[in-house]
């Protein structure tokens, strides 16, 4: 047995906690022995099987008999020897691919974001076909054949910035007109407005990569971290799933920092057990938004059990106590719990909420000093016609 992340964690004194290690001692007491844990003699962990036919790892010292029990829980599938067999499975888990965190949108892009660009541009529609109706509707009140055009235009988009007008409307057409299109502003206005409000207070991202073929197409290498996990996207006439196997890269150790390393670098991806990597997405996070994503599509699920030599005298034993603590919901309780404490444990979990700053006002900043030049553009413009009457700009 060797400590993990999750399921065997490791006390001060050698002995073990989480799941894994809740099942070894609750075992020793229903079957009455004194455990005795040992790390692989060659220290590679779980093990694969080698060219020559023979095992590394935990896999190796169960066929050699250097070992009862192996107490680290595994995928329940063919690891290439008939020498071995798994006891009842304890959870069922997907194999999943965590990637970095797509990036934040800028907040000047905040604004455009409140509507789908379908709407934006039903919007803009809407608001062409309410200068052109306006227009039609002054031509004939006004008797002028070509009414104001710019004039009508800038009625029609303050009432689209549900502003009033300055002038009374005595005709039914126009008052009909203008309450169906105030009532239409009033209900955008204020969606647009609890959109921004809530945009604002949220975070939100790029499109993230969610499917296998999204992966693909991003070109990043997948670092698993034992060859057992190559049949993971093998196996499979699926384009996809051969184009991924042919970006697999298989590390001999784990990377240092490898969770930094995913989230800053954004050049790779990582496979993992979903459970796995649902805590780590939760403690690694900055400022309380999340640097790292597990990728929705998941390539395999796999029951999860206890591996021993085959024909071993402690497997009914075994089978009987798994059962009893998993139909208790023993085992999934550990998952829980061991969530809630690295939510915990997170700093950003206990920091205030961040305050409104100017940042969060930047697309306002941006708009005034731009509206303002034109205003000052089109100022002078007006004032050389003025001085110099003989001059026709526009």
């Amino acid at each position: 047995m060797f400590p993990t992340s999750r399921t065997a964690i490791m006390n001060d004194d050698g002995t073990y906690a989480a799941s894994d290690g809740v099942m070894l001692y609750t075992l020793a007491k229903v079957m009455n022995f004194t455990p005795v844990t040992v790390i692989p003699e060659d220290k590679t962990r779980y093990g694969i099987r080698l060219k020559n036919g023979s095992f590394t790892g935990l896999l190796g010292d169960l066929i050699r008999k250097h070992t009862s029990i192996s107490m680290n829980s595994m995928f329940i599938k063919d690891y290439g020897t008939q020498d071995l067999e798994f006891t009842t499975p304890v959870e069922f888990d997907s194999l999943c691919l965590i990637v970095a965190k797509a990036d934040v949108y800028p907040q000047w892009m905040v604004i455009f974001l409140c509507f789908e660009k379908k709407i934006w541009l039903g919007i803009l529609g809407t608001y062409v076909l309410s200068v052109f109706a306006w227009y039609l509707i002054r031509s004939v009140l006004d008797n002028q054949l070509t009414p104001d055009c710019i004039r009508l235009s800038l009625e029609i988009f303050r009432l689209f910035l549900n502003s009033s007008f300055d002038r009374y409307f005595e005709k039914l057409s126009e008052r009909i007109f203008l309450i169906t299109a105030t009532i239409f502003m009033i209900i955008f206005v204020y969606s647009f407005q609890g959109s921004l409000i809530k945009l604002f207070s949220t975070p939100v991202y790029e499109n993230d990569i969610e499917t296998l073929e999204d992966l693909d197409k991003s070109g990043l290498h997948v670092h698993i971290l034992s060859k057992n996990l190559e049949d993971t996207f093998s196996g499979n006439n699926n384009t996809i799933m051969k184009s991924i196997l042919s970006k697999l890269v298989t590390l001999k150790t784990p990377l240092k920092n490898r969770w930094k390393k995913l989230a800053y670098e954004k050049d790779m991806a990582f496979i993992g057990k979903y459970k796995d990597l649902i805590q780590v997405v939760g403690s690694f996070t900055e400022s309380g938004k999340p640097l790292l994503h597990i990728v929705k599509e998941c390539p395999r699920s796999y029951h999860i059990g206890y591996l021993i030599p085959k024909g071993s005298p402690y497997l009914d034993p075994m089978n009987n106590v798994i059962g009893r603590m998993v139909s208790g919901g023993i085992m999934n309780s550990w998952f829980v719990q061991y969530k809630n404490v690295l939510l915990l444990k997170n700093e950003d979990f206990w920091k205030e909420p961040e305050p409104f700053t100017l940042n969060h006002l930047a697309v306002a900043f941006f708009i005034l000093p731009i509206g303002f030049g034109i205003s000052v553009i089109l100022f002078l413009t007006e004032l050389v016609t003025i001085v110099f009457p003989s001059v026709r700009l526009y």
